[in-house]
């Protein structure tokens, strides 16, 4: 009798460990996946800012130069190269914006690539098609950090950055882009992202 129970005590520490062990597996694969998933499939983007702050929104220039925008001060109309209907959402936006006081920059996000290089290229096609000279960047940190799709629009409105996701009205455009704006434009000092470490190993 006091083998079996032996016995028994041995098979429940078994079981025991191998739960954790499997419990331990699925906790580190979950944290895993919020590290890295960004919805989609979809880039992670250039860099991870902790927070988005709209008045210092970090960007890149289609010449891949850094640069800080303050939506509070320059609308930002959001767009995706993977959208089908960017370029129609682009020149609807642009023509709203048309005549306004403040400019309408450009953000894309929501890359298919994976290096600033190929994202800068999907973005430069994207507004050379849709034939606008509007100021573009390229957003940096992943998509989901700034808006859950696209397109969205940022701008000032009611003493604050209000986020529309869809395509804003003619209206809310216009109203973005009209003078004063609430502060003035001040040098942000752009933080520069870590660059990837490649993977060690493999035969």
């Amino acid at each position: 009798m006091g083998a079996a129970m032996v016995r028994r005590l041995g098979d429940r520490l078994a079981l025991t460990a191998a739960g954790a062990l499997l419990a331990g597996a699925i906790f580190a694969a979950v944290l895993a996946g919020c590290g890295t998933s960004t919805g989609g499939g979809v880039s992670s983007g250039h860099g991870s800012p902790t927070t988005v702050d709209w008045g210092q929104v970090q960007a890149y220039t289609l010449a891949g130069q850094p640069t800080t925008l303050d939506a509070r001060v320059t609308p930002l109309l959001i767009v995706s190269p993977r959208d089908p209907h960017a370029v129609s959402e682009i020149r609807a936006v642009t023509a709203y914006a048309a005549g306004g006081a403040r400019p309408l920059v450009i953000a894309g996000t929501y890359f298919a690539g994976s290096s600033l290089a190929a994202d800068r290229q999907a973005m430069t096609a994207l507004v050379h098609k849709a034939g606008v000279s509007n100021p573009t960047v390229l957003l940096v940190g992943s998509p989901r950090m700034y808006v859950t799709s696209a397109p969205a629009f940022a701008a000032w409105s009611k003493g604050r950055v209000i986020v529309t996701e869809g395509m804003p009205s003619k209206a809310q455009v216009q109203a973005a882009v009209k003078l004063p704006p609430p502060t003035k434009p001040q040098q942000i000092p752009f933080i520069v992202p870590p660059k990837a470490t490649p993977a060690k190993g493999g035969k």
